[in-house]
């Protein structure tokens, strides 16, 4: 199995301004458009296969990976290197590196929220309905932050989301 090495935003800059290098970015469409490094190319993580990839090399002989913060990334990376033909590196930090580092990103006007965000705000929504229905109309609004914490236990033990799986389905996540 090849190695997937770690690349600094710096270095991936110069490799990117020479054309030796690709930068896919594995986060979901909707993230993407909201916030973009300007060489990447979008291909969400589930999407990744190793005859897209290629696809994107055209005479590169590197590929970069990138995310929101590099645990995507990294994932996707490890999966490819075996089966790429192309020396591949992950992105230190993801984007979010990128803009440590003081390099430009392109963003949208209007974009929605970010999927936690949004995640966090119809939970906090459920939770205040749900106190406000039980203190003027019935105890049965307690339902709504009970489903709502058991909803975030979920995602806190076993990392699935069901909230933010139904709202990437939303119409101004697509």
């Amino acid at each position: 199995m090849a190695a997937v090495l770690n690349i600094s935003a710096q270095e991936a800059n110069q490799l990117l301004d020479k054309g030796e290098a690709v930068l896919i970015d594995v986060r979901e469409a909707f993230e993407h458009r909201g916030e973009k490094i300007g060489y990447a190319v979008n291909v969400p993580v589930e999407q990744v296969t190793a005859q897209l990839v290629e696809k994107h090399l055209h005479d590169n002989k590197t590929v970069i990976f990138h995310c929101q913060s590099g645990a995507r990334s990294r994932q996707t990376a490890t999966a490819m290197a075996e089966n790429v033909s192309a020396d591949i590196y992950d992105l230190e930090g993801g984007i979010e590196g990128w803009k440590s580092a003081g390099l430009p990103t392109l963003k949208a006007s209007s974009a929605p929220l970010p999927l936690n965000r949004q995640v966090q705000l119809v939970i906090s929504i459920m939770i205040l309905t749900g106190l406000l229905v039980y203190y003027f109309i019935s105890p049965l609004g307690l339902l709504l932050p009970l489903f709502a914490s058991l909803g975030l236990l979920n995602a806190a033990l076993t990392g699935w989301c069901g909230m933010a799986k139904l709202l990437a389905l939303m119409p101004w996540n697509k």
